[in-house]
């Protein structure tokens, strides 16, 4: 499965239209699904100012995660904390082995997912790495399907 940008923007409707329910439910599933993944994003809630990109992220990711597995018909594997860091860092540094898709995923996640709503640069930054590794990691796993 690839996330194309009317994927993209077709889950940040249901983020932006998500009520308190929603939010508690999508963040459960996240948590207990990709628990690994929650550890690194969960680090940022220290910080008050970074709890919107926090809670943006969470319900992004657990809805991006559901249509997948929607779309595939498969249940994913909790996948290991190391996978997250390493896709991030390829993503990053642009490595080849990541893929040209993957290289542009910053840029499209804050094109379609992050326009119009009002996170500051850090938080932007934070964010497009994030679900970029996410979906990237996502992705990869569906092709290995």
């Amino acid at each position: 499965m690839k996330y194309t940008v009317a994927n993209l923007k077709l889950i940040k409707k249901m983020v932006d239209f998500s009520n308190t329910d929603d939010q508690l439910r999508l963040s459960e599933s996240l948590h207990k699904n990709q628990p690994y993944f929650c550890n690194i994003i969960d680090q940022v809630k220290i910080d008050s100012r970074c709890l919107e990109a926090h809670l943006f992220c969470t319900l992004f990711c657990s809805l991006a995660l559901e249509r997948a597995e929607l779309l595939t018909d498969e249940c994913f594997p909790c996948f290991p904390e190391d996978l997250f860091h390493d896709t991030a860092y390829k993503i990053v540094q642009k490595h080849p082995e990541i893929s040209k898709r993957a290289e542009t995923y910053p840029d499209r996640i804050s094109r379609h997912v992050l326009n119009g709503v009002g996170f500051d640069e850090e938080d932007t930054g934070w964010l497009q790495l994030m679900i970029s590794a996410f979906l990237v990691t996502v992705e990869k796993f569906t092709n290995e399907i």
